[in-house]
Order: structure tokens, then C-alpha cells, then sequence
């Protein structure tokens, strides 16, 4: 919209004010934010993270399933009947599993206040040690899901690279899914001091 705002102004109007135009510019938005959460889906579904996350979740036999193509956000795992349970407002949420990609993901903070420490001191200054931050499009996604009625669980695809064996996969999904605590932090750091 910044050409718009340096446009004449009988073209800022009928862009902006313009039923039509406004029409346009919602469809053709919508149809793109769409594409691109087939892309994303479609290209998980051929990943390996897909394929060793799918295998941990029928091991611990949990029902869970890829979304349904052309739901509003991609998430990598939803219980099989989530409309269903959504719907009916029941007391049992589904869940979405939720996978924050190592680009969405912040490992490196030290306020500012440290600045004339020495390097080893800066280490251990680095906030991102004592619990997780997300940001980026993950944050919105989240809180959206939780809005919409989900209980949300997130897999840090940073960690669920480095297992190494099936058990520890399992281990680690079985600690996302479950009470809260480092692996949920996402929102409330304060609740690492509850561990």
C-alpha cells in the first residue's frame, strides 16, 4: 500500500475506497495466503520430519492426522475428529501439533544490559537457554488455533532433528503433548520456574 498512499488522488480513492477494487484485492489476497498453505503442507508431507513424526504418533498410538487441504493454516498434526469436536464446543479440545521451523525460532538473545561482558558471560546471559521463543507468522498461528479452540502442542524441529533413536522421539512427543512446561513455554515463560 505505500504506492498507494503517493498515488493522485482520484486512483488512492478508486483503490482504496472502490467496491470492486476492494473485492479484487480480498480475493486475490486470499487465494495467495491459500496457495501458500498448500505449498507448506504439501512440501511437510514429503519431508522427513513428516515421516519420522507420523511414525512416533502411531507408536504411541495417538490419533492424529496431516489438516485437511485449504484449512485456513497448515498444521502438521490435528486429531482426527477436530471439526467434529470443535463444533460440538465439547470439553475436550482437539489438539494441533503444531512443528516452529529452526527459521522461527529464536536461540540467541542477551539484553542489552550485557554488553560489556565477556564472551563466556554472554553465554550464559543468553535468554534463549532458559526456555523457547517463537516468532514470525508461528506466534499468530498459534494463538489463532488456541482462539479457534485447539490445545496446542509444539515440536521444535531444532530438537526433534537431533533424536537420534525412534524411543527418543517418541519420549519427546509424549513431553510435548503432555503437562506443561519447557517444551510449552512458548507464551509463559514464567512457567519454567513451575518445573
Amino acid at each position: 500500500w505505500p504506492a498507494v498512499s503517493a498515488a493522485p488522488a482520484a486512483l488512492k480513492h478508486w483503490l482504496t475506497e472502490d467496491d470492486a477494487m476492494k473485492a479484487f484485492f480480498q480475493v486475490h489476497t486470499s487465494q495467495k495466503w491459500y496457495q501458500r498453505q498448500d505449498q507448506e503442507r504439501t512440501a511437510f508431507l514429503q519431508s522427513k520430519a513428516y515421516f519420522t513424526l507420523k511414525q512416533a504418533v502411531e507408536e504411541e498410538g495417538l490419533d492424529l492426522r496431516p489438516s485437511d487441504p485449504g484449512d485456513v493454516y497448515h498444521v502438521e498434526m490435528v486429531s482426527r475428529d477436530a471439526k467434529e469436536r470443535l463444533n460440538a464446543w465439547s470439553g475436550n479440545p482437539p489438539t494441533a501439533l503444531v512443528c516452529i521451523k529452526s527459521k522461527e525460532q529464536l536461540r540467541w538473545y542477551v539484553p542489552i544490559t550485557a554488553a560489556g561482558a565477556a564472551e563466556a558471560d554472554l553465554a550464559e546471559q543468553n535468554r534463549c537457554h532458559q526456555f523457547r521463543y517463537m516468532f514470525s507468522g508461528t506466534v499468530q498461528k498459534i494463538r489463532h488455533l488456541q482462539a479457534m479452540g485447539y490445545r496446542t502442542a509444539a515440536v521444535w524441529m531444532s530438537e526433534w532433528r537431533t533424536l537420534e533413536t525412534q524411543e527418543k522421539r517418541r519420549e519427546y512427543l509424549r513431553a510435548a503433548l503432555g503437562a506443561p512446561g519447557r517444551q510449552s513455554a512458548a507464551f509463559s515463560p514464567s512457567s519454567v520456574a513451575e518445573e
